[in-house]
């Protein structure tokens, strides 16, 4: 596997960092804190695998009425999402534990809830994180043709409807990313950075694996278990993927593809004409960070800025360390981009779509 290796040339934006880096390394050590998981993390955890475990049973395993069933579907869609949003990622990033090892045993929850870890980790940590919003290079915002996410992208006629119908489009993200696109990016020999690529045998065995198991809980034992017609089965499967989609594309979304975050810098020879920490703070937003609820639920997700400079620092931390992100980006003069209420930021989104298109 090769990699397209982007320069960052300037150095306006360092020195921010630099300052940063120091700031935030003392917070944790003056106050006695490990940047890993703590105690609230791991009952948080917890929690969330317990939801997931216990929605599932109350819909395969009692006979309650169909109506709490389907309202359960939500629940089930709901907490997956937030195994990926506080668990897989956090683990992903090697923010969970300080034990490397740890991490990648628990990272595997990724692949049981339907996706693939290896290729996760190259598409999130290895061309996302490192080149957010770079037109050719960050493959979440190539978007496809009847989403249109960056000025740079195709235009085609229908994207001029998109900011009616890309809501209806979310709700079939985590069923496209379980059934269609993980092997799409197997098959694929280039995508964002990387050409040629080619993965290893073992890689391909675990993707088979982890979706035999996937298949065998999410589809297998629903169908033998409860007494449904196949179409009820198919509403009820529909309602767990949708609200697991849905919730998953609004949080990714919301922090890189809204009226504020206007920065698609398109690389010249591999090279632009900025830091990566000012890339960084041109690209990502800040949403509802006043809300526990949505800082609970989305692994400190809504604290985007601090997540994409510090992707090794666990979630939990977010909100104590925005305070010191706030401060040091209005010494240096950098943005510092923030949508006080959720609503707020899926409106600016709305008007982002309808731009694009």
């Amino acid at each position: 596997m090769q990699k397209r290796q982007l320069k960052y040339t300037s150095d306006i934006g360092n020195d921010f960092f630099k300052e940063l880096k120091v700031k935030v390394h003392s917070y944790f050590e003056d106050n006695g804190i490990s940047q890993y998981a703590n105690k609230s993390m791991v009952i948080k955890s917890c929690i969330i695998i317990l939801t997931f475990l216990a929605s599932y049973y109350l819909i395969l395993f009692t006979k309650i009425l169909a109506l709490y069933k389907l309202i359960l579907c939500v629940v089930h869609g709901v907490s997956i999402a937030a195994i990926g949003f506080n668990i897989a990622h956090d683990a992903g990033h090697q923010a969970y534990f300080a034990n490397k090892k740890y991490n990648k045993l628990l990272f595997v929850i990724m692949d049981i809830i339907g996706s693939n870890s290896y290729m996760w980790d190259i598409k999130h940590n290895k061309a996302h994180h490192i080149y957010t919003n770079v037109h050719s290079f960050d493959e979440d915002i190539t978007g496809a043709y009847l989403l249109r996410l960056s000025p740079h992208s195709s235009l085609n006629r229908v994207n001029k409807f998109q900011f009616i119908y890309a809501w209806f489009l979310y709700l079939f993200i985590y069923l496209h990313i379980v059934w269609v696109y993980n092997f799409q990016q197997f098959l694929s020999t280039s995508f964002g950075p990387f050409k040629n690529i080619s993965h290893s045998t073992k890689e391909w065995v675990r993707l088979i694996f982890w979706k035999l198991v996937y298949i065998f809980y999410a589809i297998y034992l629903p169908v033998t278990v409860l007494d449904i017609s196949w179409y009820q089965f198919l509403l009820g499967y529909f309602i767990v993927c949708a609200s697991a989609g849905f919730l998953l594309a609004i949080v990714f979304y919301l922090g890189h593809c809204v009226e504020k975050t206007n920065e698609f810098p398109v690389p010249y020879n591999e090279q632009l004409k900025t830091s990566w920490a000012t890339q960084q703070m041109n690209s990502t937003c800040n949403f509802a960070t006043n809300s526990k609820i949505l800082t609970w639920i989305t692994g400190g997700l809504n604290f985007q800025i601090e997540h994409h400079l510090f992707p090794n620092i666990c979630s939990i931390h977010y909100p104590q360390i925005s305070k010191i992100v706030i401060i040091a980006a209005e010494k240096h003069q950098l943005p510092y981009i923030v949508y006080p209420t959720f609503f707020s930021a899926i409106k600016s989104h709305f008007k982002m779509l309808k731009k694009l298109g």
